[in-house]
This record gives structure tokens, C-alpha cells and sequence, in this order.
């Protein structure tokens, strides 16, 4: 795996916020509606008229995030794809960086669940 540079003090993301993201519920290897959730982030993106994230390079790096940490049969984990200000010039691509987080569901949220229910 490699190493994550950091993210400047004074970056948009840290100072302003300034970053979309869609956190995706997966089922194994099987993430749900996967299209649907690009589409809204590159409609978010592309309402600010900010440079749109590479869709080939989202699946790429989705794909070894789920192949460092394969899962079990079925299991639910959570899959967030963040695209962040990392730099002043938001028009510049170069300043934009591409996050892929897969984490397990937090407990919370499964407490959150349990108690839930659904006519």
C-alpha cells in the first residue's frame, strides 16, 4: 500500500471545506449502486464547475482498496470516494487529489440500524 501524502494546513479542504464525497455501501466485493453514486459526484463536481474526477481512475483505485482488504462473503463495509482542494487554484486538475477509503461499518451506525424499522 502506498503512503498518503498529507494535506497542507492552508488547503481549500482544511480551511473552507472545500471537497465532495460519496460513501457507498459494499457487500463483499459488490459495491450498491455504484453508477448512481458517480453520477452524483460528477453532477456536484461539474455544478461548480470544478475539474471532474477520472471515473477510470476511481475504479482502478477502488479495485486495489478491495483487493489489500478482501473481505467475507457478504460482508458490509462502507466505501467513501472523497475528491478534495488540496491547492488555491481549484480550475487546476492538479489541484484536486482523489481519496478511496474503504472502512467496515462503524458501530454506531449498525446500533443505528437495529433500532430501526421500515414500513
Amino acid at each position: 500500500m502506498h503512503e498518503i501524502a498529507p494535506v497542507p494546513a492552508d488547503a481549500p479542504v482544511v480551511e473552507r471545506g472545500v471537497g465532495f464525497f460519496e460513501t457507498v455501501l459494499c457487500l463483499g466485493r459488490r459495491v450498491v449502486l455504484w453508477d448512481g453514486h458517480l453520477a452524483r459526484l460528477f453532477g456536484s463536481v461539474a455544478e461548480f464547475d470544478f475539474p471532474i474526477p477520472d471515473r477510470a481512475l476511481i475504479e482502478r483505485t477502488a479495485a486495489e482498496r478491495f483487493d489489500a482488504h478482501p473481505a467475507a462473503l457478504g460482508e458490509e463495509r462502507s466505501l467513501r470516494v472523497s475528491w478534495i482542494a488540496i491547492a488555491a487554484d481549484l480550475e487546476s486538475a492538479a489541484s484536486w487529489r482523489l481519496d478511496v477509503v474503504l472502512r467496515a461499518i462503524p458501530e454506531a451506525t449498525l446500533r443505528r440500524r437495529a433500532a430501526a424499522s421500515a414500513i
